[in-house]
């Protein structure tokens, strides 16, 4: 949670860090074209191409494979299925990272230590917590608290992107480093000894995931410098 300082000089250009989503969740306009485990294309336009050519979920019949992916289990099936994929991205997402926290599936540093808050924000978190609830009291068996998933949604927040392509959202995901960038640079900004616009975040394919985050520097930053999203 503290300031993000550079150990040596860094020149425009150079990349901070590159990493694939730690969870993504493509919305409902996307499911049945984008591969549910990697982000890429698996299947044309039409659901019915989606059957034919990759590999559709045999339990919810709302998410595809691609080629590369067949055989991968579909994490949120019991979701989908009973809801008919209504559940938004974001709700899906959030409730993937509870669950897997909760059982303990994920690294200690996947969220930043927490910061300060306002009373609106605190609201806000609390009312898509019970989004989060609702669906995971509906679909399957919830073994958190209800303060648990608010300080879930909370802490994911910092890291959570909205995907989209050609001007579309098509997909939601959460990036545990660019998570700690932000909040650093919260925390510099706050403090008064950072200033923003020194990180280019890019949304690019990588062979681990098709919605892999890159931040580069857009000016140079000398040791001892504060480095802000």
């Amino acid at each position: 949670g503290g300031e993000l300082l550079a150990c040596r000089d860094l020149a425009v250009g150079e990349e901070l860090f590159s990493e694939a989503p730690l969870a993504w969740q493509p919305e409902a306009s996307s499911r049945l074209t984008l591969c549910a485990a990697c982000g890429n294309r698996a299947t044309s336009a039409t659901p019915s191409a989606a059957v034919v050519a990759h590999e559709q979920c045999q339990g919810c019949g709302q998410v595809v494979f691609c080629s590369s992916c067949r055989g991968t289990k579909c994490k949120m099936c019991p979701e989908l299925k009973i809801s008919r994929g209504r559940v938004g991205g974001g709700t899906l997402l959030a409730l993937d990272l509870v669950r897997r926290r909760h059982a303990r599936e994920l690294p200690e540093a996947s969220f930043p230590p927490p910061v300060a808050a306002g009373a609106a924000w605190q609201a806000a978190a609390r009312g898509a917590a019970e989004g989060v609830q609702k669906v995971g009291h509906w679909c399957s068996a919830v073994r958190w608290s209800d303060d648990e998933a608010v300080e879930l949604v909370a802490a994911l927040e910092p890291g959570r992107v909205e995907l989209g392509a050609k001007g579309e959202r098509v997909a939601v995901g959460y990036y545990p480093k660019f998570a700690r960038l932000r909040v650093a640079s919260s925390v510099a900004m706050m403090s008064g000894s950072g200033s923003t616009g020194s990180v280019q975040i890019d949304i690019r394919p990588s062979p681990e995931h098709a919605f892999t985050l890159r931040a580069t520097l857009k000016r140079a930053v000398r040791a001892g410098d504060i480095v802000c999203s």
